[in-house]
C-alpha cells in the first residue's frame, strides 16, 4: 500500500475562509423558493451505498450528477464544502462562474466555482449547491480511479450517517422535521456526544475529546484522512518528544500549498473516545495549518482518521449531536 501523498482535510477546510456561511433551512439544507415551491417525493427510509478504497486508503463513494452514475466521490466529514475536479466538470459539460481565493498559511491560489442544481447518492436527492470550487485533486490518485470530487458536510449534515469500514458501506438517513433519528440500534452502541467546531462557516464538523496518556485532546473526525494526525500538544500528553518519535522523510502536505510540515510518526497505545478504546495505529504527529484553521493550534489537538475507525461502525447523527460507535469487528 502506497503511503498517503496528500491530505483531503488540509486543504479543503482552509477554502472556508472564502466562502460566506450558506444560506441553510432546517436540518442545514440549503433554503430557496424553487425547493421550498417544488417538494420532492418522500425520501425512502435510508439509502446505501458502497464504500470503496483506493491504494491511498480514501474512502470512496458512487454519485449520481446529471445522469452521469458511478462519479466516484472521496467522503470527507471535514470538508466544510464539497469540490468538483476538472475532469468532472469536463466530463459533465458544465459552466464555472465566479471566482474565489483560498489564502492560507503558506500562500494563497484562486479557483473557480460552480452551481450544481442536484446530485443523488443511491436514491437521496440533495439540491441547491452553490459555490463548489473546481480543484485538481490528481495529488490525490494512486491508483486507476479518477476521482470527480470531494463530499464534504455541505451535503453529509443533511442526513444521519452510518459510515461502516468494516462492512464498506455507507447509509444515509434523511433527518426528520423533528430533528429526530431514524438510525436503527443505537441503543447496542457507545454515544459520544460531539460539539461545533468555531471555524467561518458554521456547522457540519464533528468535534469530540480523546483521552490520550496523562490528558484530554479535542478531536475532529474526519473521513478524508486516511491517516490520523496529532499536533504536538496532543503527542506530549504521551511524553512523545522528537526524539522518540520516528521522523517521516516526505513530510504532510495539502492540496493547496507546495510547503511541506514537518512530520513524524508513532504508534499511541492508548487513545479513548469516552469508553471506547481506539486500536493502536501508527499515525502522523505535525504541527499542521489545519490546526490553526480550526483554531486548535494552542491546544492538544487530533485529526480523527480512518486508520482509527477501521474495525468500527460509525453513525454521525447529525440530528441529535451524536457520534455513536460499536465494538471492534
Amino acid at each position: 500500500m502506497h503511503a498517503p501523498r496528500a491530505f483531503a482535510c488540509a486543504f479543503v477546510l482552509l477554502l472556508l475562509s472564502a466562502f460566506p456561511p450558506a444560506a441553510y433551512g432546517q436540518n442545514g439544507a440549503a433554503a430557496s423558493e424553487e425547493t421550498a415551491a417544488v417538494p420532492d417525493a418522500a425520501p425512502a427510509p435510508y439509502t446505501e451505498v458502497p464504500l470503496t478504497f483506493d491504494d491511498s486508503t480514501y474512502a470512496v463513494v458512487p454519485v449520481t450528477i446529471g445522469g452521469k452514475e458511478g462519479l466516484p466521490f472521496v467522503l470527507d466529514t471535514a470538508a466544510g464544502r464539497s469540490v468538483l475536479t476538472p475532469w468532472a466538470r469536463d466530463t459533465l459539460g458544465l459552466t464555472e462562474g465566479d471566482t474565489v481565493t483560498v489564502a492560507g498559511a503558506s500562500g494563497q491560489a484562486t479557483y473557480q466555482t460552480l452551481r450544481l442544481d442536484a446530485l443523488e447518492i443511491g436514491g437521496q436527492v440533495v439540491r441547491d449547491l452553490a459555490g463548489l470550487p473546481v480543484v485538481d485533486l490528481t495529488r490525490l490518485e494512486q491508483s486507476d480511479i479518477r476521482y470527480a470530487g470531494i463530499l464534504g458536510n455541505d451535503v453529509l449534515r443533511r442526513f444521519d450517517v452510518m459510515y461502516d469500514l468494516p462492512d464498506r458501506r455507507l447509509r444515509l438517513y434523511p433527518i426528520g422535521s423533528d430533528s429526530t433519528t431514524a438510525v436503527p440500534g443505537l441503543d447496542a452502541l457507545e454515544r459520544l456526544p460531539f460539539g461545533p467546531v468555531p471555524v467561518y462557516g458554521g456547522g457540519g464538523f464533528v468535534k469530540l475529546p480523546l483521552a490520550v496518556g496523562t490528558g484530554t485532546a479535542e478531536a475532529v473526525l474526519d473521513t478524508g484522512a486516511p491517516q490520523s494526525i496529532f499536533n504536538w500538544r496532543a503527542a506530549a500528553l504521551d511524553g512523545l518528544t522528537k526524539e522518540t518519535a520516528r521522523r517521516r522523510a516526505e513530510g504532510t502536505r495539502g492540496l493547496t500549498f507546495r510547503e511541506q510540515t514537518d512530520t513524524y510518526l508513532y504508534t499511541f497505545e492508548d487513545v479513548q473516545a469516552g469508553p471506547v478504546r481506539l486500536a493502536p495505529r501508527e499515525v502522523r504527529v505535525a504541527d499542521l495549518p489545519v490546526f490553526q484553521r480550526l483554531r486548535l493550534a494552542d491546544r492538544p489537538a487530533i485529526i480523527l482518521g480512518n486508520d482509527l475507525l477501521a474495525d468500527r461502525r460509525v453513525v454521525i447523527a447529525y440530528s441529535t449531536g451524536s457520534l455513536y460507535v460499536s465494538a471492534p469487528r
